[in-house]
C-alpha cells in the first residue's frame, strides 16, 4: 500500500512540474482605450515568470492562415494596426492605429512568442461609441419614448 502511495505522489509531482513549465507566460485580456472615430489604442497585459523576462518576446498580428485556423475572417482593419512592446516594458503589448477606426467591432488574432513557446490569442474587440458632446450653455434634452396611438373607445348610443 505504501508503494502505491509513493508512486501516486511521484506522478502528481511530475504532473505539477510539467504544468508549471507549460504556464511559463500568459497573454491577458485586452483593454480598449479609444472610441469609434478615433485612432485605435489598446493594451494587452503579458504575464511573465522570472525565467521568461530575459527571453526575446515577439508579437505579430495574425495573417490569413492564423485567422483561418481560428475560424474567422481576417478584417481589413488589421492592416491599419500595429502591435509593439513599448520600450522599457516587458509586460504590456500596445496596439494602435494611425487612422481613426469606424468599425464597431472586429476579430483580432495575435501571436505572442517567448523563447520556444507561441501563444495564439483570439479577441473579439468591441470599440465603444463616442460619448455625447456637451455644448456649454446647452442642456441635453431627455429622450422621449414614442407613444403608440390609442384607438378611441366605442360610444354607446342613447335614445332621447
Amino acid at each position: 500500500m505504501q508503494h502505491v502511495a509513493r508512486v501516486v505522489m511521484v506522478m502528481i509531482g511530475l504532473q505539477l512540474s510539467l504544468v508549471s513549465s507549460l504556464w511559463a507566460f500568459a497573454v491577458g485580456d485586452i483593454a480598449v482605450h479609444s472610441r469609434r472615430g478615433e485612432p485605435f489604442a489598446a493594451d494587452i497585459r503579458l504575464l511573465l515568470e522570472a525565467r521568461e523576462r530575459d527571453k526575446e518576446i515577439e508579437v505579430t498580428l495574425g495573417n490569413q492562415d492564423a485567422y483561418r485556423s481560428e475560424g474567422v475572417k481576417r478584417p481589413a482593419v488589421i492592416n491599419t494596426l500595429q502591435a509593439v512592446l513599448p520600450p522599457g516594458t516587458r509586460n504590456v503589448i500596445r496596439l494602435s492605429s494611425t487612422v481613426p477606426l469606424q468599425e464597431a467591432a472586429f476579430d483580432l488574432v495575435l501571436l505572442v512568442r517567448a523563447g520556444q513557446v507561441t501563444i495564439v490569442k483570439h479577441y473579439h474587440v468591441v470599440i465603444p461609441t463616442p460619448a455625447p458632446v456637451a455644448v456649454p450653455g446647452v442642456a441635453l434634452l431627455p429622450t422621449i419614448a414614442p407613444v403608440a396611438p390609442v384607438a378611441p373607445a366605442p360610444r354607446a348610443l342613447t335614445k332621447a
